[in-house]
């Protein structure tokens, strides 16, 4: 088995995708000692990511990494207990127009209702454009990620603490199926659904539009 890696240098449609399965335990799961003793740990990293919700659920999950730079995934389709994500925009502010043109359709704002350009100069000037319009949902997650990797495989532990409780999310991916089902299947997380960020936040009320027009704030243990 090879080491994990992406592989953004991959031809055809589907380069740099990624067989990932999202689950959100209510406690640690024993799959996370499982990581600490066998796998490698790369990092643990806090960072703040701000997630744009539009009204219609899609295959885009678009979010400002760290707050700065704009980030989108495309869901390509599903694979029984699995979703298959590419990374499909990564980008600084100000947008040049491919980006702005993706974004905008991202959050169902084609045509006439393209996000204007003033609001794509940084991240600021876009989240106030959403927010005075009151159509985009804006999440910010403060998250604590630790992230281990073994041959062929890649997986996180994310601790989160909101309003509505904790929350605790672990995620892993792969880039061979087989591989992703083999270790779901070892770390016993086939009785969990497989949710996306969107997913979850829409599940749980928030995706819908700022009715205050204020940035929600989700904190971790400790966070400012």
């Amino acid at each position: 088995m090879q080491p994990f890696t992406f592989s953004p240098s991959a031809d055809g449609p589907d380069r740099g995708a990624l067989f990932e399965f999202r689950c959100w335990p209510r406690v640690l799961p024993e799959a996370a000692g499982e990581l600490q003793r066998n796998w490698t740990h790369v990092r643990t990293e806090r960072r703040d990511d701000i997630y744009l919700l539009p009204p219609r659920p899609g295959a885009d999950l678009v979010k400002l990494r760290a707050g700065e730079r704009l980030e989108m995934k495309h869901r390509l389709g599903r694979q029984g207990a699995l979703e298959l994500w590419r990374t499909s925009l990564s980008e600084a502010f100000p947008l040049p127009p491919g980006p702005a043109a993706r974004l905008s359709s991202a959050l169902g704002r084609e045509g006439a209702a393209a996000l204007p350009p003033g609001s794509l100069l940084s991240p600021s000037l876009l989240l106030a454009t959403l927010w005075e319009e009151g159509t985009i949902a804006c999440v910010r997650l403060h998250k604590t990620r630790a992230v281990f990797e073994t041959p062929g495989a890649r997986a996180e532990v994310t601790h989160l603490s909101l309003s509505l409780g904790d929350w605790l999310t672990f995620a892993l991916e792969a880039e061979a199926a087989e591989v992703a089902e083999a270790w779901i299947e070892t770390l016993g997380l086939g009785d969990f659904a497989n949710l996306d960020y969107g997913a979850r936040l829409r599940a749980e009320g928030l995706g819908a539009p700022p009715t205050a027009r204020a940035l929600l704030r989700l904190e971790t243990p400790g966070g400012g």
